[in-house]
Parts: structure tokens; sequence; C-alpha cells
């Protein structure tokens, strides 16, 4: 992702430096963390101390902004964020993953300053746009009042990355994943190069019972991206060459055991007659990504009918493209047509890949927003640590031991999760036999 971005990914960090003037960019503040070279420092000598300290800066223009991180072993990244322990607290355990909301308890519908928070807003995902106020985009001035019809995205108030955004699906539902609610986030992942979309169930790392994904645009990558895939099931709209194809792959050796990836391929040939596995999808991307979602939401419902709490993470599927400034592309006061142009879908696209974690719940944020706790991020290897005391305890061991102790049973994950009796749809299913090889991201 790194040097590519879409349009909409230019319209949001316009967006986002104008709300946050303090943060760098993006661009401005990518860091690597193992063993690869530390972009943008001031000077080499920097550069060469900062690869050795375990602890790096990543912002130095205010004591606030400072993120630190100090790699785990081989797999995981600790990220002490003590900006954090500022965020809302639901104040009460959580055990069940559906919580009717009450008139009461907050939700962003009752954000006081709007436009202050408020980076893009549309009447969905497609014509998302900075809501400004002036020549064409006049008639626009309404949306600075809530309205459940639109999309929001909003600027995260205690970020923990240069770019960090809430995607607000339409309606102010509860924090339990609907149809439409993935949707929002597959199209608006089919849009982005840079941002990976997160959701946390209720008692999975979730602060607000309102329906919302999170977006971050850092870390590029997480632990779990090194490892290797190993397909389970294959679900298939046709037969035949070129029918769109989603595979559920395990993860074999990540200690968060009840974890699958799904990813979209296509049906093709090969020499060993099973050919899928096409990175890059040709022709439409429709058809996939409506199988995609069929896919993701007949595991998030199984996990939702047995009150299993679940984090899901959707990686960024949008077609990268490369330019020297963000003015070359497009200005940040452009018109209805160019907006519309910049975020149309184009012909080929990356394959999407759609990471569930199913797990046990444990939440300890929703009364102490200090404490240690397993969210999307967590699940993926980089841990977000609000206290300075877990930042330095934390090893690879002891977080390992976390996640091993918040998987679900194998027989449950295998056979009731990821159990896909297709007789009411129109797939084709096909269990991928025990001793396929496990392949490399």
């Amino acid at each position: 992702m790194v040097g590519g971005h879409t349009k909409l990914d230019l319209l949001l960090e316009a967006a986002w430096k104008d709300k946050r003037p303090s943060l760098r960019t993006v661009a401005e503040c990518v860091r690597s963390v193992a063993g690869e070279s530390i972009k943008n420092t001031k000077d080499d000598e920097a550069a060469t101390e900062n690869a050795k300290n375990p602890l790096k800066k990543l912002f130095e223009e205010d004591e606030d902004d400072r993120l630190f991180l100090k790699q785990c072993g081989a797999k995981h990244v600790a990220h002490f964020s003590p900006q954090r322990t500022a965020k809302r607290v639901m104040g009460v355990e959580i055990s069940d993953v559906f919580i009717p909301t009450s008139p009461a308890a907050w939700n962003f519908s009752k954000i006081k300053q709007l436009e202050t928070e408020a980076l893009l807003v549309g009447e969905s995902v497609e014509d998302l746009q900075k809501p400004e106020f002036k020549g064409k985009n006049r008639k626009l001035a309404p949306l600075m009042e809530w309205n459940d019809n639109r999309v929001y995205v909003l600027a995260n108030l205690h970020p923990i990355a240069a770019l960090h955004i809430l995607l607000i699906p339409q309606g102010v539902g509860e924090q339990f994943l609907t149809a439409d609610g993935l949707l929002t986030a597959l199209q608006f992942a089919r849009r982005t190069a840079r941002l990976r979309l997160t959701f946390n169930g209720m008692g999975a790392g979730a602060s607000v019972n309102h329906l919302h994904w999170q977006g971050v645009a850092w870390p590029q990558k997480c632990g779990i991206d090194s490892f290797p895939r190993k397909p389970v099931v294959r679900v298939s709209d046709g037969s035949g060459e070129g029918s769109s194809v989603v595979e559920i792959c395990r993860i074999p050796g990540w200690h968060l055991h009840s974890m699958c990836e799904v990813r979209q391929t296509v049906a093709s040939k090969s020499k060993s007659g099973k050919g899928c596995g096409l990175e890059v999808l040709n022709k439409t991307s429709s058809a996939a990504d409506r199988l995609l979602h069929a896919v993701v939401m007949r595991i998030v419902t199984n996990m939702q009918q047995r009150n299993v709490t679940h984090n899901v993470t959707v990686c960024p599927g949008g077609l990268a493209e490369k330019s020297n400034t963000m003015e070359e592309d497009i200005s940040i006061d452009s018109h209805d047509e160019q907006v519309d142009k910049a975020l149309r879908p184009q012909a080929q696209l990356p394959a999407l890949r759609v990471m569930v974690a199913a797990r046990d719940f444990f939440c300890p944020q929703s009364k102490n927003p200090g404490a240690m706790a397993l969210a999307s991020l967590e699940s993926l290897g980089h841990w977000i640590i609000p206290s300075r005391e877990n930042f330095e305890s934390a090893t690879e061991q002891s977080l390992d031991s976390l996640m091993e102790s918040l998987s679900i049973p194998e027989e449950v994950f295998k056979h009731q999760i990821l159990n896909f009796d297709a007789d009411h749809e129109n797939f084709l299913v096909e269990t991928v036999e025990e001793d396929g090889e496990a392949q490399g991201e």
C-alpha cells in the first residue's frame, strides 16, 4: 500500500489535514517495524539509532501525539498509546453480542459539533465528499445535521495512526453487524488502497454501541500477514473457468486459533486441476464482491446466532495509483463530476480479503479504558496498549497466551461457525482436502 493511493484516499487525507493539522500526514508518518528501513527520519544517523531502538517515536510535534512501538518476537508489535485512555467506556460487563440501545446511551448521532469531526459525508459510499458549502455544494449545508440516511466518515478523536477514521453506515443501529453494514465496508474497501477497516463486536473491543467500523492507514502490515493460509472450503457462484470463487482459509500457527481469512479468487485451470488463487479480478468485481459478502455474512450470522463475539477486518481492495503530489490528482475543491469519477470502481481490482476472529468475550476496557484488551488490530498481531506497565511487560509469550485463552473450541469453530449447509443458497460448496498445503501470503 505504501506509495499508492486512490482518489478516495486523497480526499480523506485532505479532509484529515483540515481537521487535525497538528498531526503529520500518512506519507510523513510511515515507519516500519520488523527489520525494514525507517523512512522520513531527519537524518541517516537518527534512522540508524531508531532502527536499533525497540521504542520508536512516530510523532514528534506534541507530547500527546507520541506513539511508541516494541517488537515482541516475530508475530507481535506492542504499541504504547496512552491517549486511548480518554476514549468512551460503556461501564458494564458485556456477555452478549447484541445489546439493545437505550435513549440515554451515547451514539454518534449525538455529536454536538458534527462539522468538527465529519471528514466525508454522502448518501452512499459511492458519493462520499467533503461537506463544503460553496458553489454547487451549497445545497449540502444540511449535512451538518445528523441524518440517519447518510454515510459518515468521522475523524477518530483518539487516533492511533496518522489517519484513523470511523465509518458509520446508514442508520443508528446497535454495534451488531448487519448485511448492509458489511456491504458498506466492502464498498469502502473497494475504493481505498490504504485503509484497513475493522469491526469490533460487543465484548470484543467495541466502546460505542452504534454500528461502525474503524479505519487505519497504518500499520501497513501486521504479524498475521506473514503467516501462510490453508484453504479449507471453496464456495463458487457457478461452475467452470472464470466463475467467482471465495476461499475460506485457516491460518496455521496463529495463536488465535478460531480465526480464518475469507478471500476472493477466480476458478481457473492449472496443472494440478485445482487452480484457484488469482490475485487480480479481471473483468468486473461485482459478482465476486456479492459472493464474498454472502460468505462472510453467513459466517457472521453463525456467530451471532450462537452468541459468539467476533472481530472482522476488511483489507483494502482499491486500485492504487501513483503520483508525486495530491494536487496532481484531485484538488480539495473538486467539483461534483470530478468526485464522481474519482470514486468510480475500476475495471481490474485486487482481490478483497476479510479476516474473521471468533473468540470469547473479553473487554476489560468497557470499564477501564487503560486496561489490556484484544480487539481487531490485536487479533492481527498489532497491540494497542494504553498502560505503560502493560506495554513494558508485554512479551511474545504473554500475547500468544492471551490469544490462545480467547480462542473458542475447535469443534465449535470448525463445525458450527464455518458450517456451510448451503441448500437454500445458489452456492457450490467444496471442502478442500485435509492434506492440502498451506499457501504463503
